[in-house]
Order: C-alpha cells, then structure tokens, then sequence
C-alpha cells in the first residue's frame, strides 16, 4: 500500500494526477488554469502548450471552455498562433481574441552586459498599450480585468488581407489598393515618429486592417523613444542598433533575446517616411522646448 501511495505522489508531482488533467487527452471541453485563490493550476504550462499544439492543430475543433479564478470561464474555438511568450486564441461567437502566457513565471530577457531583468509580459502589453494609444497608434483595443489581472488579456480581433511583409514584397498587390496603403502607412508613421524602436517588432506584427488603416498587433518589452531628431526609427537599422547587437553577440552570457531586428521600407517610401519622421520629431521637439 505504501508503494501505491509513493507512486501517486510521484505521478502528482510531475502533473499526472487526476487534479492536473481536468480533461482526457481527447476531450478538450473544459481546462482549468487557475485556481479560485489565484494561483495557477500545478501543470499550466503543460495544459496550455498541448491545448495550443495538440487541440489547436485539429480541423474544426470542438470549443474549449478555459477556467480561471472567481469563477471567470471563457470559450474558445480556434487556436490563432503564438509568440515568444503567448499563445492566443479566438474567443467563441465574438470578434475578440485571448492571449495567455506560454510560461507560469514571468520570463527573464538578456541584455547586454550580461544583465538579466524579470519582465510581466502581460503587464509590458497594458503598460505599452497605455502609452502608444496616447500618441495615435493604432491598436487592437485591449478589454482588461481586475479580478482576473494577470492572467489573460482580451484583444479586439483584426481582420486584415495583407501584413507588413506583403507591403515589403507582394508586388501583386493591385495599385489603387497599394495608393491607399502608402497613405494610411504615413499616418502610421507619424504616430510612431517619436520611437526610435518597438520591441520585438516583425513584419507580420503589423497589419493592414479592412478598416483601411494599419494596426500594431503585438509589442513587447524595449521600447524605446527618439531622444533627439536625428534619433533612428523602427524601421531602420542605425549604428547604435548596430553596436547594441555587436555587444549582445559578444557577450559571455546566455543568448535569450534573439537579436534586434528591424523590417526595412519600402524603397519608393523611404524618402518620404525618413521626411516625415524629421517633420514630426521637430515639431514635437519644439513645443518640449517651449513648454
């Protein structure tokens, strides 16, 4: 009888016993992640990988009811792709999106120097989202909670045709659907004028909406504002990104954070874009000065 309940308390500890699986491995019709006090369920991280992976790769799954804490419960029906450090999921019968975190524990990012920092992943998104709306960037709107703080965030779900890569590349892209984005691309650009980098940001991370406008999907930790005119940008590679990247490449430490890139311009754009970030950092430069 002893073996028994060393066994189970084995099978416990390593997230097979019968409170870790609130479901069998073919019937995702309900999950648990969180506990009602708060805390995530002992094998999180396992559930919400093989929900991605396993579920998510089915055609035409079933939906999934995910339970939090205070009774919070959320359906989802499709698994949407992931990051770094999310996995996201459209939200059953809405036009809105789930992100949950890859990891229980906030993740550590490398710097140069050999520095490491704890980051809220979670938290960096609320926080960014705050400050880029304030300076006319377009975002998916962000639906939060304080009952549930930290443990997921809700998006407005984007429908879009073309991302940023297609901008880059696709030379299919019909030539008044092309005029019309070189236009709304300005306007982005100005409303990012004032950031010398976004972190994490990737051709596939902004998108052209059905709206007719582009919109930033994901953002991450290392965002960085110009600190003067001639500051560089979040399109291109200058000599400090350069240097930072060297300094990273050299380091003795362990390599967490892929190398800092940036997408490019479009060629016929780039001397438009670079004018007109100029434009906007020396107006908004200007009234710091007067103010």
């Amino acid at each position: 009888m002893k073996y028994l309940l060393v066994l189970f308390l084995i099978l416990n500890c390593l997230g097979f016993g019968s409170t870790a699986l609130a479901r069998t491995e073919d019937n995702w019709s309900q999950v648990r992640l969180f506990k009602e006090n708060g805390k995530y369920v002992r094998n999180y991280q396992r559930l919400v990988k093989k929900l991605a992976q396993d579920w998510g790769a089915r055609e035409n799954p079933a939906p999934v009811e995910l339970e939090f804490s205070h009774g919070t419960k959320i359906k989802v029906d499709k698994f949407l792709g992931e990051g770094g450090a999310h996995y996201v999921f459209s939200i059953a019968d809405s036009e809105l999106v789930l992100r949950l975190r890859k990891f229980k524990l906030k993740r550590f990012a490398f710097y140069a120097l050999n520095l490491f920092t704890i980051i809220d992943t979670l938290g960096e998104i609320e926080r960014d989202y705050s400050r880029f709306t304030v300076d006319g960037v377009k975002l998916p709107k962000l639906y939060t909670t304080q009952t549930n703080k930290g443990q997921f965030l809700i998006h407005e779900k984007i429908d879009f045709q073309y991302d940023y890569w297609d901008y880059l590349n696709n030379q299919e892209i019909p030539g008044e659907k092309r005029k019309k984005m070189d236009e709304a691309f300005l306007k982005f650009v100005r409303s990012t004028a004032q950031y010398r980098k976004i972190g994490d940001f990737k051709n596939d991370q902004l998108v052209y909406s059905e709206k007719g406008y582009w919109v930033l999907l994901d953002y991450m930790e290392g965002t960085e504002r110009a600190q003067s005119v001639e500051d560089g940008n979040i399109f291109i590679r200058d000599e400090r990104d350069i240097v930072l990247s060297r300094a990273q490449s050299y380091s003795n430490g362990p390599i967490l954070e892929p190398i800092e890139r940036k997408p490019g311009l479009p060629d016929y754009m780039k001397e438009v874009v670079l004018k007109a970030i100029k434009n906007q950092r020396t107006q908004y430069f200007s009234s710091c000065k007067n103010i």
